[in-house]
């Protein structure tokens, strides 16, 4: 890390200079003439090269380029720096400094040091790819002059960008997960978002992606704003959402697109129910836990911002947060939905014991990263589970989360 002052002193280079004009002092003591000019000379020396470094602070100037200021996961970033000389004096060093961008991306802008010549420009290009979802930092760290005789270095204020990276956002055309609504006869299984339209709710005005099929004409014709008919469903409907945030290795790249993909399943599935008016929970066993309470549509930017700071750790099993929850009267269980990447035998005992309750759990396998042989054998160890009763979905890349989650031969899902 750079030092925070605008200045730095070399104080190895000013002892130089001190043991050196001290030998041209005793050299002057015994001969006169020339080396009494050189002492002069010696003197002058670091007033003339502090001036010119406060010349050159003033010369130099940059210009940093993004191509885009809001990128997704997958986006690329065009990033130039411009350094240019503005005098006619050549600067001696300039020493150039980038952020740390991310701790795993493939490119990383390499610092430097140059000399600039009178009227000189200079100029940095590269494209940085956001890999992986997270915090990215592109851009100058510090950039210091340093003078002629080394002595001092005067260090310009600099900025860089800020680019939060958020995952992918899947939509998903169907997704028929065994939904359930509690009223006074029980607990019966409910096709996910389907109104009673003859249960009158309430208006509400007009969201981008409406249908218009419930447009209230009338109030729209009177006011000219356009409303929406809201209806009550046949019963209490909810999801809840447990997603499995447990990493034993290093974020290795192919441990972080696994993560990215998990997120993504968490996401597509927030905006699916979201946009039916369906409300949803979602919970992580995190540090800290992650927690999300969501019923309109517009309850999704919330959670799409809370995404940034998901953070996988070495935490227990989300079967742990579930059997906390359902200890608690205040959780009311409907539909619950587990997301996880390891075989995990607590989370299959919820899912098997739920058949004897009717209560149909479902359980999301996320396969990304996983070799061949390791697949297959967990394949075939989850169709022998579903073989059972068993409502199991398996997601193989994060190329085909929308395929394998809209395309599944269990009978709860269509």
């Amino acid at each position: 890390m750079k030092n925070k002052l605008p200045f730095r002193i070399n104080i190895n280079a000013i002892a130089i200079y001190l043991f050196c004009t001290f030998l041209v002092f005793l050299a002057g003591s015994y001969i006169t003439g020339i080396m009494i000019f050189f002492l002069y000379v010696m003197f002058i020396f670091p007033l003339v090269s502090f001036v010119l470094a406060i010349f050159h602070y003033r010369s130099v100037t940059f210009y940093q380029k993004f191509s885009t200021e809001h990128p997704v996961k997958g986006d690329s970033v065009e990033y130039s720096l411009i350094l240019y000389n503005e005098s006619v004096i050549p600067v001696p060093e300039v020493q150039v400094d980038f952020k740390s961008i991310n701790p795993l991306m493939q490119q990383v802008l390499q610092n430097f040091a140059i000399s600039l010549k009178k009227k000189d420009k200079v100029q940095k290009s590269c494209t940085l790819t956001c890999t992986y979802r997270g915090i990215y930092q592109v851009g100058l760290e510090y950039i210091g002059i340093t003078d002629a005789s080394k002595f001092l270095t005067l260090s310009i204020a600099v900025w860089h960008q800020t680019f939060y990276v958020y995952p992918r956002i899947l939509s998903l055309v169907s997704f028929r997960a065994p939904l359930i609504r509690q009223d006074a006869k029980g607990e019966t299984s409910l096709q996910s978002g389907l109104p009673d339209y003859t249960l009158y709710k309430q208006l509400r005005t007009y969201q981008e992606g409406d249908s218009l099929q419930h447009m209230y004409w009338k109030k729209f014709a009177a006011t000219g704003i356009p409303f929406i008919k809201q209806y009550d469903s046949p019963g209490d409907v909810g999801v809840t959402l447990y997603f499995d945030i447990r990493r034993a290795e290093n974020p290795t790249p192919t441990v972080l697109e696994r993560e990215d993909v998990t997120v993504e399943i968490v996401t597509a599935l927030v905006k699916y129910f979201l946009d039916m008016n369906i409300c949803i929970s979602v919970f992580s066993q995190g540090s800290p836990p992650f927690e999300f309470y969501g019923n309109i549509r517009k309850d999704f930017h919330s959670y799409y911002e809370a995404t940034i700071n998901l953070k996988f750790e070495n935490t227990c099993s989300p079967a742990q947060l579930y059997y906390l929850h359902d200890r608690d009267d205040k959780y009311r269980f409907t539909t619950v939905i587990f997301i996880t990447h390891i075989i995990d035998p607590e989370l299959l005992n919820i899912i098997e014991d739920s058949l004897a309750t009717h209560k149909n759990y479902t359980l999301i396998f996320n396969h990304q990263g996983n070799p061949e042989e390791k697949r297959k054998e967990t394949t075939e160890h989850l169709n022998t589970l579903r073989d059972r009763g068993l409502s199991i979905i398996e997601v193989f890349s994060a190329e085909t989360i929308v395929v394998d989650m809209e395309k599944t031969s269990n009978e709860f899902f269509v």
